[in-house]
């Protein structure tokens, strides 16, 4: 088991296009796990005073190619949302800042999800970042890959995958 930071500030490794080697991509676009500001909350027992980690917007990292983060879009639309987090043991405000990052990247890569069917990719892989074109402005561009699923059957070769990303 390997634990790392999702890797979607990587360059892509491949495109996929609807007319040539895309066979089916359904996205969908959601504000619904969009914040602006993650806090996270714990206590110092030494020194007996609370601790408290933030990420804002800015934090996201990588745009993936994309114009808005969700958590502008979301902003820009709703106002401030705020998630705080206080069910882990946080000693450090450094590790508090860490946390508030990956849990902020996280909900961020959740503005737009997809699942599509492509012709089959061996090169195609989980953690990696694709190109995918010709699904409209809005959801063409990079992605992150979240799980694959290579198929071979009825004489035919398929890659069944997830993908997620943080800016539209």
């Amino acid at each position: 088991l390997v634990f790392r930071p999702t890797a979607n500030q990587d360059s892509e490794i491949l495109t996929l296009t609807f007319s040539d080697d895309l066979v089916q991509f359904y996205p969908c676009m959601s504000s619904a796990s969009q914040v602006n500001e993650v806090k996270v909350q714990g206590w110092n027992p030494k020194e007996k005073q609370a601790i408290i980690g933030r990420a804002t917007t800015g934090d996201e990292g990588s745009k993936m190619g994309g114009e808005i983060s969700g958590a502008a879009l979301s902003q820009n639309a709703f106002g401030t949302a705020v998630k705080t987090l206080s069910d882990r043991p946080i000693i450090t405000l450094a590790e508090a800042d860490k946390f508030a990052q990956a849990r902020f990247r996280q909900l961020n890569l959740e503005l737009i999800k997809g699942e599509g069917i492509c012709r089959g990719r061996t090169d195609l892989r989980a953690g990696k970042v694709v190109q995918i074109e010709g699904v409209g402005r809005r959801f063409s561009g990079q992605y992150y890959v979240n799980s694959v699923l290579h198929r071979y059957r009825d004489s035919q070769y398929q890659t069944k995958f997830t993908v997620r990303r943080n800016a539209q």
